[in-house]
């Protein structure tokens, strides 16, 4: 049977069902506490809270420059782009601009990040530089270069740049890991594609 690769979730709130299923296990006992308000309240804090410890176990665990690459989701279309960031920090807050989901995932080692807004969804992937990279990436930056910066950002993604495999070392999960192609792991990997809400 024909396999697919295995998608690990590092954060996401497009489904809260897991953080609202916690909330009612604690309240099963004694229903007159229980709150639908109180709930959400609780459920959005822990989201905010998961995401701080997330992007602060990213933030630390890179340490070159990094390249985020992908497709933008836009009212007028679908649109590809990169940028260099310092940090994961920056460059989630720039991949993360205007959007209200939020899904960062790993996939054989690769890191994306997909998220949603108004317009449309957006995913990139996330790479870091070797230190050639960040050599290569400073003399085009600050020297009299005629390369446009999506040929650069062609040879750091290519040639100067690696796969984190944050999961297998921060979580310990497999290095590779696949799953067979059910309808909902299909689904997961057709809702990853960028597209316009309007084309």
């Amino acid at each position: 049977m024909n396999k697919i690769v295995k998608e690990r979730i590092i954060f996401q709130n497009y489904d809260l069902d897991g953080y609202e299923k916690e909330y009612k296990e604690m309240y099963e006992e004694d229903e007159e506490e229980f709150s639908e308000n109180a709930m959400w309240d609780w459920v959005y804090d822990m989201v905010s809270l998961d995401l701080e410890d997330v992007l602060t176990e990213l933030k630390a665990f890179f340490h070159n420059q990094i390249i985020a690459f992908g497709n933008i989701g836009r009212w007028d279309g679908v649109y590809r782009g990169g940028k260099v960031f310092n940090n994961f920090e920056d460059a989630y807050y720039a991949m993360t601009k205007d959007c209200n989901y939020v899904k960062i995932y790993d996939e054989n080692g690769h890191l994306f990040v997909h998220c949603s807004h108004h317009d449309g969804s957006c995913t990139f992937e996330v790479k870091e530089l070797t230190n050639e990279g960040e050599e290569y990436y400073d003399k085009w930056e600050y020297s009299y270069d005629n390369r446009s910066e999506r040929d650069c950002h062609n040879q750091l993604i290519k040639r100067y740049s690696k796969v984190p495999n944050f999961a297998h070392k921060v979580y310990g999960c497999k290095v590779r890991e696949y799953e067979a192609p059910t309808k909902e792991a299909l689904q997961n990997k057709l809702n990853n594609s960028a597209m316009s809400f309007y084309s």
